[in-house]
């Protein structure tokens, strides 16, 4: 026997209900031609899920999301094929309320899927007139202004601050000092699984002449910014590069996967760039051979 109260019951009952639609809906690779015919065959199923789709209210439930991601993009335009800018104008005429709002802010803060997917620049403008939500028209207008700043900064790097700067810029300001770089980005697993272990690195050589650095190469702000807090590295020497394609040391050191550790000594020397990881055995030793 379980103490549950009267809403506890009703969430519980919502999110079986929803899984019991998605699974009723039939999700899955399907055809264009397969569909429509299922959707003929199932005329009043179908409309009662219109329903509950455009619901305002069925937010709290955690279930909801996904049913609500994968019937529009099975049954009204799925944007790995169709593309982003397709979607976008389907679910922008099919949905409404906080229904539309969340489907438009998924489309551009995911680019249809990952977040290293780069978001639209066109829509991400576009979203801050067609939404109503306050809280997701704020982050998409942080992506939207980092995507302006990709196109007219003359930095290289942006602090968590805002602030942008170059990779010389910051090597100067820690000059004296030893600095460990970790390049990693908010959808890397292998990047966050060594959070942990960097957080303990810095606590074993705290009050020592070392600085760490994390740069990311997300190209979506919101997941870094999000991904920063949750990791606890959200200070002013974490950074995101402004423009990945084109970051020098992206190029020069050939940084096509992550995560990837440097070592610069205090005179600004790049004396490592496969660096071993936070949670090897032998970083603590190589950083201080450095000191």
């Amino acid at each position: 026997k379980n103490n549950f109260d009267i809403k506890q019951k009703q969430a519980i009952l919502k999110n079986i209900y929803y899984d019991y639609l998605s699974k009723r809906l039939r999700f899955g690779s399907r055809d264009a031609q397969t569909i429509n015919k299922y959707i003929a065959e199932n005329k009043a199923m179908y409309q009662d899920i219109l329903k509950e789709i455009n619901c305002d209210s069925c937010f709290e439930s955690p279930d909801y999301y996904h049913l609500l991601s994968r019937f529009a993009a099975t049954y009204i335009t799925d944007p790995q094929k169709e593309g982003v800018r397709a979607a976008y104008k389907k679910y922008k005429g099919y949905f409404t309320g906080k229904t539309k709002d969340y489907l438009l802010y998924s489309l551009i803060k995911f680019g249809g899927m990952f977040n290293y997917t780069k978001p639209d620049p066109a829509l991400a403008k576009q979203f801050l007139v067609d939404a109503q939500d306050p809280a997701l028209k704020n982050e998409i207008k942080k992506i939207y202004e980092f995507l302006e700043v990709q196109k007219s900064s003359t930095g290289t790097l942006l602090n968590i601050s805002g602030n942008s700067s170059g990779w010389n810029e910051v090597l100067k300001k820690h000059k004296g000092k030893v600095i460990y770089v970790d390049f990693w980005a908010s959808w890397c697993a292998h990047s966050r699984t060594e959070m942990p272990s960097s957080r303990l690195l810095q606590k074993k050589l705290a009050n020592k002449n070392i600085v760490f650095l994390y740069v990311s190469t997300d190209q979506n702000v919101i997941a870094w910014n999000k991904a920063a807090a949750t990791e606890g590295i959200d200070n002013t020497e974490s950074y995101i590069i402004i423009n990945p394609e084109t970051f020098e040391l992206t190029k020069k050191y050939k940084i096509s996967s992550i995560p990837r550790y440097f070592l610069i000594d205090k005179n600004g020397k790049i004396v490592n760039t496969n660096a071993q990881r936070p949670s090897s055995k032998t970083i603590v030793n190589d950083i201080k051979q450095l000191l």
